[in-house]
């Protein structure tokens, strides 16, 4: 299930993606991703691990970029806090 919510965090956010350049060492710019997860709290640090992990292995695999260049942020909000179309969630 993870993979899956991973898979679908990553093509989203690849259209939402913060793109940060600064200079390395070697006077050339590097690419880091940022992901942002808005979800409810709650969630035990294990889950938010395994998420952080699929969603860094995905982004990896599928922009072909080192592991160190990703950065995933959660963004957790109480359920009262959500709404759809208006309505609280």
């Amino acid at each position: 299930m993870f993979i899956q919510i991973a898979q679908a965090v990553v093509l989203h956010n690849l259209f939402l993606a913060f793109i940060v350049y600064y200079f390395s060492d070697k006077s050339y710019f590097r690419l880091l991703l940022t992901f942002t997860v808005a979800m409810y709290s709650g969630r035990t640090q294990r889950d938010k691990d395994r998420l952080a992990e699929a969603v860094t292995e995905n982004v990896v695999s599928i922009l072909k970029v080192d592991k160190k260049d990703v950065i995933v942020v959660f963004q957790e909000t109480p359920h009262g806090n959500w709404y759809a179309s208006g309505i609280r969630l």
